[in-house]
């Protein structure tokens, strides 16, 4: 058998073979690479899919870790340690301090308290962030100086009653009369008295360094002579000289506590003392001198004090943080003011945008004739939905506040964002119902409907899930929108009365939050609030376009 290959060469059964492996190697060889480009292709586009969706995980996932947890590292004066019973150096014996049970604290420290008794200040909000005047309560017998609202009671049940029945109220009893106050409905709160004395040499500068301050472990570890110097702990080069203060007194059993040690674990490295007087001269005049010490003590003895550095963490988003109205600027009381008005917002600029653009979108695709005018339209929208917001924002300003005399005010911010997303949903509007195939229009015409019906029952409920979409991403532009109600809306905490009322919203009493340095806490809470309230309108608005289509 012999095949002729341009009429004259003669192929062998041998050379049809070596023609057909050879052909064949090529096929595997091209399969190879097209199955290595495929799975390169593949493991690429896994990845980066993977990747957009750790990093959209990783910053919902750290602002609303934020938002919810708040975890600070904080500096003081005071050791964060207290008891119920606490000595304060304008009394001679010890003492509780009680609280109505409204008024949100777990602890103070010896400073805020004097300043509460001496009526500055006059509101908690300084203190625990919390819109509540200060009503101080004290015995007739108590010893120091107090302010002018401070109220002098007879006996220690008087005060538990005024304080159980005054929001706001406080009161400082004897702690011999703990007793006295139970059954009433009080909070205990134990008080800071305490902090970190040392010799003056501690605080020196030598090459650069000094000691700045002193954080949990650090101070467990000296208490305990695990650390012998300075240097250690990022200090100078100096022996460090433990005083431990008289047995029995205060200062000694919070040493003991806050070394986790008993009397008999007391470290030989530490030099004990017999009174407080040579307790205090002790940590004064030994060099690397370091001693637990009530601050006023401190102070009035002229003594250096080391900063304690402490975690302190707690949940940012409580049910008063989102019931509560803001007050102070948004530096106390809870948002709950500020997501009404934000609603209001929302239901609005929805009220006015959709109409609009969904019939803009119907007029351009099923009545406008497609020729230079709708391209330049088409440009024209494509072009807004680009301009940054602060340029609407001004525009805004000078029409809707200023040329028409609407004023600064949720009706003003309304229309700015408006116009602002009305692009985005004309845009989506107009390839949702683009993708609608001709033969739904065809079908319903051949049966009768006129167009404006087919437009209105066919086309339409064909195109909502993506028309729905456009508005959503429209609406979560407008939610998160900053600029452009920096000028139209105002910043009044308040709810709103009116359309004409100054508004803030959860976007701009963000920005106020951060740009006035109030609270990063409250403004990661406002920020969880503002991405929940997003995804609920997500959510809901999904949920019934699968419904009703």
């Amino acid at each position: 058998m012999s095949i002729l290959l341009n009429t004259q060469t003669p192929v062998t059964d041998i050379s049809i073979e070596a023609l057909v492996n050879s052909e064949q190697r090529k096929a595997d060889t091209h399969y190879r690479k097209s199955k290595r480009a495929n799975t390169l292709a593949t493991i690429t586009l896994w990845s980066a899919a993977a990747l957009t969706l750790a990093i959209l995980v990783y910053i919902l996932g750290f602002i609303i870790y934020k938002g919810f947890r708040s975890d600070n590292i904080l500096e003081t004066d005071y050791i964060n340690y207290g008891t119920i019973e606490s000595p304060l150096p304008w009394q001679s014996d010890d003492t509780i301090m009680i609280v109505n049970s409204d008024v949100r604290l777990k602890e103070i420290n010896g400073d805020n308290l004097e300043s509460l008794l001496k009526g500055k200040p006059s509101n908690w909000g300084n203190i625990n962030e919390q819109d509540l005047d200060v009503i101080p309560y004290v015995l007739d017998t108590a010893e120091g100086n107090f302010g002018k609202k401070t109220i002098i009671k007879n006996d220690v049940e008087s005060i538990a009653a005024a304080v159980e029945n005054q929001v706001g109220a406080f009161g400082i009893i004897p702690a011999a009369d703990a007793d006295k106050i139970d059954g009433y409905k009080l909070n205990v709160i134990p008080v800071w008295s305490l902090g970190i004395g040392v010799s003056p040499t501690v605080l020196e500068i030598k090459d650069n360094k000094k000691m700045r301050f002193i954080d949990g472990d650090m101070l467990k570890d000296i208490l305990r002579g695990n650390i012998s110097n300075w240097q250690e702990i990022g200090g100078i080069d100096l022996p460090i000289t433990l005083v431990i203060p008289p047995a029995g007194s205060y200062e000694y059993n919070a040493y003991l506590e806050l070394a986790g040690i008993s009397e008999d674990e007391l470290p030989d490295t530490g030099i004990s003392t017999g009174n407080p007087a040579e307790y205090i001269e002790q940590i004064n005049k030994l060099d690397g001198g370091i001693g637990i010490i009530q601050i006023t003590a401190a102070e009035a003895n002229d003594m250096k004090t080391l900063k304690y550095q402490y975690r302190k963490t707690g949940r940012n988003i409580q049910m008063w943080f989102l019931f509560e109205e803001p007050k102070r600027a948004g530096r106390v009381g809870g948002v709950s003011s500020i997501i009404i008005n934000t609603i209001y917002m929302v239901l609005l600029t929805v009220l006015f945008s959709t109409p609009i653009g969904i019939g803009a979108a119907v007029y351009l695709t099923e009545y406008a004739k497609q020729g230079r005018l709708v391209k330049i339209i088409r440009l024209g929208t494509e072009t807004l939905a680009g301009i940054p917001s602060i340029i609407f924002g001004l525009f805004g300003f000078i029409v809707f506040v200023d040329y028409m005399n609407l004023g600064i005010g949720l009706l003003s911010g309304t229309l700015t964002l408006t116009l602002m997303i009305l692009p985005t949903i004309v845009r989506t509007s107009e390839e949702a119902i683009k993708a609608v195939p001709r033969s739904f229009r065809a079908g319903s015409l051949a049966l009768g409907a006129g167009k404006w019906q087919t437009i209105y029952k066919v086309v339409i409920p064909a195109a909502a899930p993506g028309i729905l979409t456009g508005v959503i991403l429209a609406v979560g532009r407008a939610v998160g929108e900053t600029a452009a109600l920096l000028f139209t809306m105002g910043f009044d905490y308040r709810r709103v009365e009116n359309l004409n009322t100054s508004a803030r919203v959860l976007s701009t009493h963000l920005y106020q939050l951060v740009k006035e340095g109030i609270s990063f806490d409250r403004a990661f809470a406002t920020a969880t609030i503002l991405i929940v309230i997003v995804l609920a309108v997500n959510v809901l608005s999904t949920k019934l376009v699968v419904r009703k289509y």
